[in-house]
């Protein structure tokens, strides 16, 4: 059982590293939106018609530069990136630990499961 001042942590800890990698996420998040519907796919758009901002951050998730095509994301970059990672991890966690406290553990239960199995059986069944 989680105690008030357990709790009291896990909300601000949650807090803390959900603000730290809110400008990363939502990097991610809509170059994501951007690939998904492959508007830098030249069949959908010439890439050098499409938008610079929205081209640049592409170069994340499709291992292109915008002026050689080769690109090589740097060591920091990547350490960055993992820890972004590694932080949404542990903060989301400590989000669902919330939710269970909060909520109750048969519906977070019954929603994790729908939040597994709807992108699953989309992406095997279309």
């Amino acid at each position: 059982m989680i105690g008030p001042t357990m709790m009291r942590r896990i909300r601000r800890w949650h807090l803390y590293l959900g603000v730290a990698v809110t400008p990363m996420l939502l990097m991610f998040a809509g170059s994501g939106i951007w690939q998904v519907w492959r508007m830098h796919s030249p069949k959908k758009m010439a890439p050098e018609s499409s938008p610079w901002l929205l081209r640049l951050i592409s170069t994340a998730h499709t291992g292109a530069d915008l002026s050689s095509g080769v690109f090589h994301p740097s060591e920091p970059y990547r350490w960055l990136a993992c820890l972004v990672a590694v932080t949404l991890l542990v903060s989301t966690v400590l989000g669902l630990m919330m939710a269970w406290r909060v909520s109750g553990g048969r519906t977070v239960a019954l929603l994790l499961g729908a939040g597994f199995a709807i992108p699953v059986v989309m992406l095997l069944f279309g």
